[in-house]
């Protein structure tokens, strides 16, 4: 059987904090200090899980193809034209594609 350990930190004013999981590299009674700010020595574990922002966006990029044909002569004139448009966004769900003629 696990048993799940909550650890409690008290503050000066007695407010009382519980923490499941301590990610600070310092005991869970370290973390804050007498004077109730945070204990300069606490650093991060992993200060990479922080950056939820690497998750969500991306470099976005834009690609335009088209071919043109036109001419004519006395009688009528031509014009005939395909593209092909790719754009991906900044965010993963910004993606936008487009086939014309």
């Amino acid at each position: 059987m696990v048993r799940q350990q909550r650890c409690c930190l008290v503050a000066t004013n007695g407010t009382q904090i519980q923490l499941a999981y301590n990610p600070f590299n310092v005991a869970n009674n370290d973390i804050v200090g007498t004077d109730g700010k945070l204990n300069p020595a606490a650093q991060l574990k992993c200060p990479d899980d922080l950056d939820w922002t690497k998750d969500l966006v991306r470099t976005g990029s834009r690609k335009d193809y088209a071919i043109n044909f036109s001419g004519g002569d006395d009688k009528f004139d031509y014009f005939l034209s395909f593209g092909y448009l790719k754009e991906e966004g900044l965010s993963y769900v910004n993606r936008f594609r487009k086939i014309y003629c």
